[in-house]
Order: structure tokens, then C-alpha cells, then sequence
């Protein structure tokens, strides 16, 4: 009996089986510190975090995800492995121009987007707290460093992330209860909210091997 011709069995993918979550973000330091935290919290979780910053204003970011998804979408059709993998834009509204565009455009591609106004330190403050003032992004870095004494305002804004992580449920928790304020003031993406907590989820179920 004729032996079957091996090559004309299916390969088997060969990238490594992680869910990535490939995210682009203006922050060089406070986001870049956040989430390797996180993925390092989850050892042996079955995905993987690139943090590509700082990628630039809020224009170029939606520009280099717009590459990013067309490089996505190429390895999903050779490898099904990519099938769950994620390109996330986080923007802050902060003083920049173009911000809601930028937002625009990333969804118009299919990629996803985590968004702070004023600032990313408003996710950070519901680690420990609800908050709902409406202040600026130096008032709220201020405000920030209050609660969290290894960060500086003024400095190298690096989070204590040993104190954040075990507390991200509760802030998943806040951030919702603090959107829904703003929508029933009128104000979706208002001073102050976050959607960080859509990519934390994401995070988590994916640590745990869940579909997302």
C-alpha cells in the first residue's frame, strides 16, 4: 500500500498560541508601566501584550493602527491563531486636537479603543476611589499623586502597580458607574471618564483562556 504523500498534510500553525493585545498609546511611561504590570500578574496566561509608545499624537496613533489592522487582518487569513488577537488605540482627550477623529477612525477600521478625558489618571485614581470632578490633566495628576506616593506629578510618572492590579475589579466597577453618570448628564466622554476598563476586561478574560 502507498504511503500518503506527507506534504500534502496540513501544517500546523507555528506561532506561538497567545492571544496578543497590540496597543498604541501617546504615553511613553504611566500606560507602558500599567500594562506590562498586568501581564506580568497573570503568569503563564495564555496571551501577550505589545505596548507600542509613545506612538505620537492622536492623528498618528489612528494611523499606525490603520497599518497595524491591515497586518492583522493578512496573518488571520495564514494563521487562525490570530483569529483572537486585538489592536487597541488609547487616547486621552488631554489639550490635543483631532482626538474624537482619531477615535473614529480606529473603529472605522476594526481596531479597538480605551479613551480617558482628561488623562489616563482617571483610571488610575479608581483603583481607589470614585471621582468625579471635572478638573484638568494637571489637576488630576495632582490628585493622583495624592493617593499614590510612589508617583510624582511632576516626574517620571510611574505608578505603584503592586497596590493597582489586585484593585482592578473595583475600578472596572467605578469607571462603569462613572459612565454612567456622564450619560445621564449628557456628557458621554465628559470630564472625567474612562473606557480603560473595556481593555481590562478584555485582559482578564483572555488570562483566563475565555473568548472575548
Amino acid at each position: 500500500m502507498a504511503r500518503k504523500n506527507s506534504s500534502l498534510k496540513r501544517k500546523k500553525p507555528n506561532r506561538n498560541p497567545k492571544q496578543k493585545f497590540i496597543l498604541f498609546s501617546e504615553g511613553a511611561n504611566t500606560e507602558r508601566v500599567y500594562f506590562k504590570a498586568l501581564e506580568r500578574h497573570y503568569t503563564n496566561a495564555l496571551f501577550e501584550i505589545n505596548f507600542i509608545g509613545p506612538a505620537g499624537t492622536p492623528i498618528t496613533i489612528a494611523d499606525k493602527v490603520k497599518v497595524q489592522m491591515k497586518t492583522l487582518k493578512e496573518e488571520r487569513i495564514a494563521n487562525s491563531f490570530a483569529e483572537k488577537d486585538t489592536v487597541w488605540g488609547i487616547f486621552d482627550e488631554d489639550n490635543h486636537d483631532n482626538v474624537r477623529e482619531s477615535i473614529d477612525k480606529c473603529k472605522a477600521v476594526g481596531a479597538k479603543v480605551a479613551y480617558s478625558n482628561p488623562c489616563f489618571e482617571v483610571w488610575l485614581i479608581l483603583h481607589y476611589e470614585d471621582f468625579d470632578k471635572s478638573d484638568d490633566r494637571h489637576q488630576v495628576q495632582k490628585h493622583y499623586s495624592t493617593l499614590d506616593p510612589y508617583y510624582k506629578s511632576n516626574g517620571s510618572k510611574i505608578p505603584n502597580c503592586e497596590v493597582l492590579i489586585p484593585k482592578i475589579e473595583e475600578a472596572e466597577e467605578r469607571a462603569v458607574r462613572q459612565e454612567m453618570r456622564r450619560e445621564s448628564e449628557g456628557a458621554v466622554g465628559g470630564r472625567p471618564s474612562t473606557t480603560v476598563y473595556s481593555l481590562t476586561k478584555a485582559i482578564r478574560k483572555a488570562a483566563k483562556n475565555e473568548s472575548v
